[in-house]
């Protein structure tokens, strides 16, 4: 599956793309803000595109005129987390550091949105953010997204670190109303 906004492709991740995708997730700004570490090898990055950036709602972001260079990833998992039902979605994303603050990041949240309510039918799509992760929760608020709670003593094994996690939602009929 393919989205399209004003300037950016979001695609399926490639084989191919693992150099480019290595280029920005091995920076160490990237991956521990969202949970995982920092890429070390193109091969690594390989390997993550072959084993967890499939799926038909993981997307590589790409600019169409540009669209063998991965600049970030954004993802819609359906149901997965346990105050979830099979009606709702949890968006992550992330952009590479030299394209922050050009509006990227909420024009994809957008496309997903778009997505996961009008094609899936979504009744909520959350978001998650690392308290201290000032840019993320600014994407959220922008786009419209509301504060719902804070979980404390999240284990993330991947960077193997205890977090606290601020959760937003947007709910389809809201979603509607400022779209």
């Amino acid at each position: 599956m393919r989205l399209e906004t004003e300037r950016l492709l979001l695609r399926p991740f490639d084989s191919s793309d693992a150099t480019s995708l290595y280029k920005y997730a091995s920076n160490p700004k990237i991956g521990p803000q969202a949970g995982w570490p920092a890429h070390t090898s193109v091969e690594e990055s390989r390997e993550i595109i072959q084993t967890v950036l499939t799926g038909e709602l993981i997307f590589a972001i790409v600019y169409k005129d540009n669209p063998d260079e991965v600049i970030g990833c954004i993802d819609l998992n359906i149901g997965k987390r346990d105050f979830m039902s099979d009606a709702e979605g949890e968006i992550g994303y992330w952009i590479a550091e030299a394209y922050w603050g050009k509006e990227l990041v909420p024009e994809t949240v957008r496309a997903v949105l778009n997505q996961g309510f009008d094609i899936i039918g979504l009744d909520y799509i959350w978001c998650a953010a690392f308290t201290d992760n000032l840019n993320s929760k600014r994407v959220q608020e922008k786009i419209g997204f509301k504060y719902i709670k804070t979980l404390e003593d999240v284990e993330f094994k991947l960077i193997n670190q205890t977090k606290t996690e601020d959760l937003t939602r947007l709910s389809r009929s809201e979603w509607r109303a400022i779209r």
